[in-house]
């Protein structure tokens, strides 16, 4: 067994001498293969001619597998296809086709019983005049939209506003609220198309696009269908006025002789014990 000075004498020589060689190598050894090798192979394989290399993309992550899933696989977004103007959805020329091809997902099934609604998710683009929300398409039963609804926010109103103005003829309204904005079309006394905007409760330097809520429907023209502008209400039996019942009439006992004046209840029923006495 080697004694432990001469193994650390070992251990030191080693660390000194291999890096050594290593960066001073003899004449006879092999080059060492270094970084700097790289950008000369790769001038020599340019000036011979060669394609370089083709770089290899990252492998793409696959969802779950299912049979039939390469049929139902769509690369549109939730919001549809891209953006679609105010001018282009806002429509009462639209069929179910039309939504179906133009946006991924829909909700059926709406609160209208002799309509069918589709409801989307409508983003229209980036700028102050944009909106986001909401859109619900109502088809009767010949396949026409018969009512449109939109909620949302948007920036800046002068376009929606001239679109319901120059398309649908609503006209300015005395606003209900401060800072509410109102226009209708209206047949004798009844609302046929709204358009509501209000500032929104917060507003956000940081989030200027939600500064006004919307709050939009239109009705076909002719289609007997009208705006509730008090929404829905809560219906509640009117209570019948009924006469209060009769107050019981106090019952009075007859004191038992001896009995102080005003004794009832369980002092006269004490009073009649014969080892009563009353306190003077």
């Amino acid at each position: 067994m080697l004694a432990r000075p001469v193994v650390m004498t070992g251990m030191l020589g080693a660390a000194v001498g291999v890096p050594y060689a290593i960066h001073n190598p003899p004449d006879e050894w092999p080059a060492w293969p270094t970084q700097q090798a790289a950008p000369v192979a790769e001038q020599s394989i340019e000036a011979a001619g060669a394609p370089a290399p083709a770089v290899k993309s990252l492998p793409s992550v696959q969802g779950p597998q299912f049979p039939n899933s390469l049929v139902y696989e769509s690369p549109m977004p939730l919001e549809g296809g891209g953006f679609y103007s105010i001018e282009q959805v806002l429509r009462m020329d639209i069929t179910k086709d039309w939504v179906y091809q133009h946006w991924a997902r829909k909700s059926t099934g709406l609160s209208e019983p002799d309509l069918f609604g589709i409801r989307v998710p409508l983003v229209t683009g980036t700028g102050m005049a944009d909106l986001a929300g909401s859109l619900s398409y109502y088809f009767n039963g010949q396949g026409q939209v018969d009512k449109l609804r939109f909620r949302g926010v948007t920036a800046d109103t002068s376009r929606l506003v001239a679109l319901a103005q120059q398309q649908y003829g609503l006209t300015w309204q005395p606003p209900r609220v401060p800072g509410e904005q109102l226009l209708q079309s209206r047949a004798g006394d009844k609302v046929v198309s709204q358009l509501r905007t209000f500032p929104e409760p917060v507003l956000w330097s940081t989030k200027p696009h939600g500064s006004f809520g919307v709050d939009l429907e239109f009705n076909r023209p002719g289609s007997n269908r009208f705006v509730d502008s008090l929404g829905p209400r809560l219906q509640v039996p009117e209570a019948t006025a009924q006469a209060p019942p009769p107050a019981p009439e106090p019952q009075q006992a007859s004191a038992s002789p001896g009995a102080p004046a005003g004794a009832s209840g369980p002092q006269l029923q004490n009073a009649q014990r014969p080892d009563f006495r009353w306190p003077n």
